[in-house]
């Protein structure tokens, strides 16, 4: 999958995940073979989850791909979408 077609990244840690220093990532995309998925038991999931995202950010950049392909509806001239806080 193409680092650009990441729409949203979060982190998921169970109970025993957190006891022994792990987590998920859940990832959702635009590609239309793997629309979502997991990353299963990281170590220092937070500081991974940033790396990426900031991967993401740089590739989006690079391919100047605008988040305007990744939210499925249409625009009119001069709308501006936001991303929310945190989440690609």
């Amino acid at each position: 999958m193409r680092l650009y077609r990441i729409l949203d990244l979060s982190l998921r840690r169970s109970f025993w995940q957190r006891i022994i220093g792990l987590g998920t990532i859940h990832v959702d995309s635009s590609d239309k073979t793997m629309k979502a998925f997991d990353i299963c038991n990281i170590r220092d999931c937070e500081s991974v989850k940033e790396q990426l995202s900031q991967l993401v950010e740089q590739e989006r950049d690079n391919k100047r791909v605008s988040s305007r392909e990744f939210i499925g509806g249409y625009a009119d001239e001069g709308e501006d979408f936001d991303e929310p806080d945190g989440h690609y």
